[in-house]
């Protein structure tokens, strides 16, 4: 019984084994994939046009239109990105410098100013005291001046004795300066005149010693603090000039890129055209690249001069009509954005 068994497994397994031969034959193979067809090129149509400001729809004629693949302009954009972000570096550290130099302007003019202040209170002290000095020896003067005016009208005319009935006081002192010219002689009369005469231009020339000692005194010091007022000056007109630089170099840092600058070393482009009379221009492309389109004109229409400047990018398969107008010009604002927008690791690449 065992060996019949073992028969009948060997011819069971061998006619399966046939079946799956014969089956195996028949089943048909699925032929091999041919390559994909490269897509045909694709019309990119569009019309370059602008409106006034009366609503006047204007069809730019003329107008070169150019198509760049985003590899070629992206390392154009990077360039050119790099170049502006040096400038910018340039103007932030010529910023930091001239806050440096406007703070030591500041810091001069304050040192000024209160060198100034202290200067001036020495000086407002030194001339009190001078005039104390001069009011001290003048008064001295005037009181000897005043004397021997007195003295020269005593020698020179008899003395005129009171009036009515004078006091005792009155009559005595009277006497005593009569009886002192009586004794004198003429000459000695005309000598003590001469002298005191004499001696009075004397202290009358100290006198104005004394006021142009003051003059010259004050019109130094005022010398002086006119240098100090003239270096305060010029501190702070450093100063301003300074900020004002400051202030022009910040307003620069702010400006987006030109667009000039970047217009001026496009490199060539792998398609160009020029619009027809009515504003028509029209590319084929091919349909699973990413492009650039970029077109620029000046014009002068109803006495308004514009200056326009169009950076489109066109996306993978990206179909329809484009229109070229004020609403989508390059704007320094925006230019930033179309930069990042041609770099090789933007979304556009997909």
């Amino acid at each position: 019984m065992r060996i019949l068994y073992n028969k009948r497994f060997s011819v069971v397994s061998a006619l399966f084994a046939g079946i799956c031969f014969i089956l195996g034959g028949c089943v048909q193979q699925p032929p091999e994939s041919e390559p994909a067809a490269a897509p045909e090129p694709a019309p990119l149509k569009g019309q370059v046009f602008l409106v006034t400001p009366a609503g006047r729809s204007v069809t730019l004629g003329s107008v070169r239109v150019k198509l760049f693949k985003q590899e070629s302009i992206s390392a154009h954009f990077e360039k050119f990105e790099q170049q502006f972000i040096e400038k910018q570096n340039e103007i932030r550290i010529r910023i930091e410098k001239l806050e440096t130099k406007a703070a030591a302007e500041l810091a001069e003019k304050k040192e000024a100013e209160k060198a100034h202040a202290a200067r001036l209170q020495q000086m407002q002290q030194a001339l009190a005291e001078l005039d104390r000095e001069i009011e001290k020896e003048v008064g001295k003067l005037e009181e000897q001046i005043s004397a021997n005016d007195d003295y020269v009208k005593f020698v020179s005319n008899f003395p005129v004795p009171p009036k009515g009935i004078p006091l005792k006081e009155e009559f005595e002192l009277y006497a005593v300066r009569r009886d002192q010219w009586l004794k004198m002689s003429r000459s000695e009369r005309e000598a003590w005149s001469i002298v005191l005469t004499g001696l009075n231009a004397e202290l009358r020339e100290k006198q104005k010693q004394f006021a142009a000692k003051r003059e010259e005194e004050l019109k130094d010091f005022e010398s002086e603090l006119q240098e100090f007022s003239e270096k305060i000056a010029a501190a702070d007109e450093a100063y301003e000039a300074i900020l004002a630089e400051i202030k022009e170099d910040r307003k620069e840092l702010k400006k987006s890129p030109e667009t000039d600058g970047w217009i001026a070393g496009l490199p060539t482009p792998f398609l160009e055209t020029r619009t027809d009379a009515g504003g028509e221009f029209q590319f084929k492309i091919e349909p699973d690249q990413h492009y650039f389109l970029v077109a620029h004109s000046k014009r002068q229409i109803e006495e308004e001069f514009y200056d326009l400047t169009w950076l489109i990018p066109i996306g993978e398969g990206e179909q329809g009509r484009l229109l070229l107008s004020n609403h989508n010009v390059v704007g320094k604002d925006s230019l930033k954005n179309y930069v990042e927008a041609a770099a090789p690791d933007s979304e556009t690449n997909g």
